[in-house]
């Protein structure tokens, strides 16, 4: 779906339009909105998921034996796991060294199996980006480790594991603040690509762990590394969380 394909719910919650694209992935795209108030601009990012990504899915879905009922119930789980994953995020608001949610939206498509899903969340800089354009000191790399502790700590607070630190997903405030982001809005293990594992049968229902998951629900068993988690039987690719990431990323930081 391109930018004009989302600028059709405009104005987004009430105030926003959509400026431009600013980053996309296999999950999702990200834009820069702005509204206007007296005479002032304020800036935000937005969020754009769409469940299924496109029709092929549904029909490889359906393929399967699946009536339409049942594949419109099947996609309409992840849809509710990401909403109670918005709560989720919800309490983490208000911190500064995560990224901070701020708004969303599930709009049902009509005539057809479907949603959009719009995320609110602040606009900041990516690491990379930055790294790119700033000469990074061994300050700033203390700081970084600093900030993500903090971030994490906070996770730890309500039980949280990220599962997926690494740069693409730390941002730079203004002010100078690392920021944790991408809570659990990378989806669930791969339903979008039904080539990734395989498909349900009419009675099975998706299981797939989402990437910001309760403590309790962690894949790694008695004995097992974090970071050679795999989703309920699933490969999955190693994801280093807590310490071990953070210093992966700072590792990762030419000085």
């Amino acid at each position: 779906m391109d930018i004009n394909y989302y600028k059709q719910y405009e104005p987004i919650f009430g105030a926003w339009r959509i400026t431009r694209l600013i980053g996309e992935g296999s999950f999702g795209k990200v834009f820069e909105m702005e509204r206007e108030d007296f005479g002032v601009t304020y800036k935000a990012a937005l969020k754009a998921i769409t469940v299924p990504a496109n029709e092929s899915e549904v029909r490889e879905v359906m393929a399967e034996g699946m009536d339409e009922a049942s594949v419109r119930d099947y996609f309409g789980t992840f849809v509710q796991d990401l909403v109670k994953e918005f709560a989720l995020m919800s309490k983490l608001k208000g911190n500064s060294n995560v990224v901070s949610y701020e708004n969303h939206q599930v709009i049902e498509h009509k005539g057809g199996i479907g949603w959009d899903i719009l995320i609110q969340m602040e606009l900041l800089t990516p690491l990379n980006e930055h790294t790119r354009k700033h000469t990074i000191t061994r300050q700033d790399v203390i700081r970084l480790g600093i900030d993500l502790c903090r971030a994490l700590e906070l996770c730890q607070k309500y039980n949280i594991i990220h599962r997926d630190v690494k740069p693409e997903n730390i941002f730079i405030s203004d002010a100078g603040d690392y920021k944790l982001g991408d809570f659990g809005l990378r989806l669930h293990g791969g339903y979008l690509f039904p080539g990734n594992r395989a498909l349900p049968s009419v009675k099975r229902k998706p299981d797939a762990l989402p990437s910001c998951c309760p403590r309790a629900h962690h894949p790694c068993g008695p004995g097992e590394r974090p970071g050679k988690a795999s989703v309920r039987g699933s490969p999955a690719a190693a994801q280093p969380c807590g310490g071990e990431a953070v210093g992966d990323c700072v590792k990762g930081l030419r000085l």
